[in-house]
This record gives C-alpha cells, sequence and structure tokens, in this order.
C-alpha cells in the first residue's frame, strides 16, 4: 500500500542529505526498487507539475538535450515497457507528452492527467516496490499537491512509496499536508 513520509525543516538542514541516504540505502537492497525524483523550482510561476514532468522524463530516458521525435520515440518505448494494454498506452500517451511539452496538452480537465500519470506509477509498482521523492514541495504548484494525494488516495494496492521534501512555509500553505 501507499505510504507517504514528509521531512520538513529549514533550508540547509539536511533533507536532500537524508533523501540521497535513503537512495543509497534503497539501491544496496536486492530486491528491485523504481527510484523517481524531482524538484520544484522556485521560480515555479506557470510550472505545472514539473517534479512530476521530471519523474517521467527519467522513467522513459529522456534527456532534456533529447529532440522531440527522439524524445516522443523514448516516452513510447517507456510506456510499451510498463504498460501492457496498447489501448491504455494510447490513452496515456498524448496527456503525457503533453506534461512534457512534446505536444499540447489535450483538452479536458486535469483529472485525466493526474489518472495518466497514477496509471504509470501504478504500473510501474506492480512490478516491485516504486519511491517518488519530491524535492522543495514547499514551492510546488497546487497541483503537484493535488496529485500526490490524489495518488496516495487511489494507489491502496500499490507498494509506493511518496517522500515530500519541504520546508516549513509549506505547513502555512497547506496546514493539514500528510
Amino acid at each position: 500500500r501507499p505510504q507517504l513520509v514528509t521531512m520538513i525543516g529549514p533550508a540547509g538542514i539536511g533533507k536532500s542529505r537524508l533523501a540521497w541516504e535513503l537512495f543509497k540505502y534503497v539501491d544496496g537492497l536486492p530486491e528491485d526498487t523504481y527510484w523517481h525524483q524531482g524538484r520544484s523550482p522556485s521560480f515555479g510561476n506557470g510550472l505545472a507539475l514539473w517534479s512530476v514532468a521530471e519523474m517521467v522524463r527519467r522513467r522513459a530516458g529522456i534527456a532534456e538535450t533529447d529532440e522531440a521525435p527522439k524524445s516522443r520515440m523514448k516516452l513510447r518505448t517507456a510506456l510499451a515497457e510498463y504498460i501492457p494494454d496498447e489501448d491504455e498506452r494510447r490513452w496515456m500517451e498524448p496527456w503525457l507528452a503533453g506534461l512534457l511539452g512534446l505536444d499540447e496538452v489535450p483538452g479536458g480537465d486535469r483529472s485525466e492527467m493526474f489518472a495518466a500519470l497514477r496509471t504509470l506509477f501504478q504500473h510501474v509498482a506492480t512490478r516491485d516496490q516504486t519511491v517518488l521523492v519530491f524535492e522543495d514541495l514547499h514551492w510546488a504548484d497546487e497541483g503537484t499537491l493535488e496529485f500526490i494525494t490524489e495518488l496516495l488516495d487511489r494507489s491502496q494496492h500499490h507498494p509506493i512509496l511518496v517522500v515530500t521534501l519541504a520546508r516549513p512555509e509549506l505547513l502555512e500553505r497547506h496546514p493539514g499536508w500528510g
């Protein structure tokens, strides 16, 4: 089942170091663990779901310098690897391509984007335990916070660990976080 761990503390206290230590620990385990990590930028205006897009980009092996056609091919290859159903892949691809800036985001509400992302991470988690680390969550857009909440609520049978690192400002914005 999914779990949420939130580390809150002032800048420089070592939150990122603890996440790095967790990564090194997990890397030494005999079981596979699918590690995803993304950071919310401090200049976050207009960068909805930036940290989640970083996770998807890395899972697909897409470099920031890759041209759009190469990135689309890598995204299709990753979806084929993790999503066994072709119809599901066809439904998800436009949403994920839109998130990565490879295409326009399809019309519709944000719940479709969330569903595509959630489906990807749930399928990854069916292979083995999955970790999503959200750094600088205090700078995250509202969509990222909503996505994390929805992922945890709707992934009750998936081994997903969500680790969020934030400064105390997160609790000022969202006093009931976690």
